[in-house]
């Protein structure tokens, strides 16, 4: 339960960081805090060190763990996405931003739905 609190408000602060980022159209510091959300609510649901956290990684951690291989994919998707949008040149594309967004939070609900 505690790990659960702690990854739900690592998430939910990071988001609300990244939220601000967005509508700001701040591009690099959005991509950050938008990763460090998934990031840091996966490290401290499935106590992964950041030494480790790659997104094959943090894969093969999530289907040892019993999440479905669906759910597990569209994690390792958008952490590879996060890592090219921070460190590639890319458009800061307000649609852009907004689909990471979404992107980040539906797939922390879907881990939330599945512990309740």
């Amino acid at each position: 339960m505690l790990k659960r609190n702690a990854a739900r408000k690592i998430a939910a602060e990071k988001l609300a960081t990244a939220d601000k980022m967005r509508k700001t159209a701040n591009h690099d510091l959005f991509y950050t805090e938008t990763a460090t959300a998934l990031e840091g609510y996966l490290e401290a649901k499935y106590s992964l060190q950041k030494s480790e956290f790659t997104s094959g990684v943090v894969y093969d951690k999530l289907i040892e763990s019993g999440i479905e291989a669906n759910l597990a994919n569209d994690v390792k998707c958008l952490l590879d996405d996060c890592e090219l949008m921070r460190f590639a040149p890319v458009d800061g594309k307000r649609e852009r931003m907004d689909e990471f967004y979404d992107r980040t939070s539906v797939i922390i609900q879907r881990f939330e739905g599945i512990n309740g």
